[in-house]
């Protein structure tokens, strides 16, 4: 018998001990959600701005990239009308070579000065190749006054975009991101009311009597407020207020 409560007694502890070892739930307090695991309205917004400014940079690089490549364009395209000049130039003065033979034959002899033989043999008068000479240096500097005049409006055209039009895109896009829009969809911007004929501003949008906007009828149009109607039901709105709203 002895031996029996001996054991019951053992078997009784190790169950009070088992149980001790299960928490009760309704003793457990709720704990608060990590603040990490919290969305971070602050963090969000500064990444919207890194994005901002990385999208500026790229637009900057995309801009400097773009007018580097008209002013690379420009010089070749006034290196190549340079050469097409000259070339016509030279071919002109070839096209004016006299053969000796002619020489004799009209004057009996061939004249020792005043002309530059070619690889051919044919005879140029110095003349005519010093008019091509003036001809191609003075078409050299019009040309190049030209590129510089192009290039130097190029990049005015490239520090004005990146000096003031880009900071200007940049300090939209971040005031946009700080302060984001207002959704007006369906906002009753204005009235017009004459005697002729009434209108309204929702969203910019001229609408008059009769017609329906966002499937909602304007029926009639007042000094100072508007009535629209969707199925069944009617209201009056004034200005500043939103139509899509109302019919809700």
């Amino acid at each position: 018998m002895r031996s029996l409560t001996v054991i019951f007694g053992i078997l009784f502890a190790g169950c009070v001990c088992f149980g001790a070892a299960e928490p009760n739930i309704e003793d457990v307090e709720p704990r608060e959600p990590n603040a990490a695991s919290k969305p971070n309205a602050a963090s969000e917004q500064e990444g919207k701005l890194e994005r901002v400014t990385a999208e500026i940079r790229q637009l900057g690089q995309r801009i400097e990239s773009n007018y580097d490549r008209r002013i690379s364009d420009l010089q070749r395209e006034c290196e190549e009308q340079i050469k097409l000049f000259e070339t016509a130039e030279r071919s002109a003065v070839i096209a004016s070579a006299v053969r000796p033979a002619r020489f004799i034959e009209f004057q009996g002899h061939i004249p020792q000065e005043g002309y530059t033989k070619t690889e051919d043999g044919l005879m140029i008068p110095n003349e005519r190749i010093a008019l091509a000479d003036e001809r191609i240096a003075a078409k050299k500097r019009e040309i190049e006054a030209y590129r510089q005049r192009r290039t130097a409006e190029l990049e005015k055209e490239k520090n004005y975009f990146l000096t003031v039009r880009l900071p200007d895109r940049e300090k939209q896009s971040r005031s946009m991101t700080l302060n984001p829009p207002v959704e007006t969809h369906g906002l009753v911007n204005g009235i017009v009311y004459g005697s002729q004929k009434r209108s309204a501003l929702v969203d910019r949008k001229i609408v008059h009597e009769g017609e329906t906007i966002y499937s909602i009828k304007v029926v009639e149009i007042h000094r100072r407020s508007i009535v629209f109607k969707k199925n069944d039901k009617s209201w009056v709105l004034r200005v500043g207020e939103n139509v899509v709203v109302a019919a809700q």
